[in-house]
């Protein structure tokens, strides 16, 4: 089951599968109106992270959740009392990064090697696994992701409301 909503005129959603969780967010292009970056959190086996960027040149993926948005609230989750949250990938130097704002928003930060357009980040296993690096250097983080999930999939009744009346933020 999939819902979206356009809000600040990104198109987001939630998508329900079989075991697998999935938060989509999609920017336009200022110049042509496209959709051209894009960015998922996915909970399947793994906590997965993908970033798309289709605008041509190499950067840095920045995304922000308004104060104000239908999911805030799993993000403020996240970054909780410190204000900000780092998951490293198992794999490389890559790494995401969630930070509240002066906005009371959440920036979202994907850092990806140099030189490269698109990427993923990946946390082996939803479960305790000494492979993934951060169970092995015993941080929280699988437990502020599921967290997250949780908090994410209790939105579905309130963005079904919303899609039912036809009724999109546009900010």
């Amino acid at each position: 089951m999939q819902k979206e909503i356009i809000e600040y005129e990104k198109l987001r959603s939630i998508d329900i599968s079989y075991e697998q969780y999935t938060y989509t967010e999609s920017i336009k292009t200022e110049s042509n109106g496209d959709y051209t970056e894009f960015f998922n959190m996915i909970k399947g086996q793994n906590y997965t992270f993908y970033y798309c960027n289709a605008v041509g040149n190499p950067k840095d993926g920045k995304f922000t959740i308004e104060h104000d948005s239908i999911f805030i609230q799993p993000f403020l989750t996240l970054v909780q009392e410190k204000n900000s949250f780092k998951v490293m990938d198992d794999h490389s130097e890559k790494f995401i990064e969630f930070s509240k704002n002066e906005n009371n928003g959440v920036d979202i930060s994907i850092h990806l090697l140099p030189n490269m357009m698109d990427g993923t980040i990946c946390v082996k296993n939803i479960m305790f696994d000494l492979r993934s690096r951060t169970d092995a250097m015993e941080t929280d983080v699988k437990k502020r992701l599921s967290m997250f999930f949780d908090e994410l999939i209790k939105l579905m009744p309130l963005l079904e409301e919303k899609t039912s009346q036809k009724v999109f933020v546009k900010k």
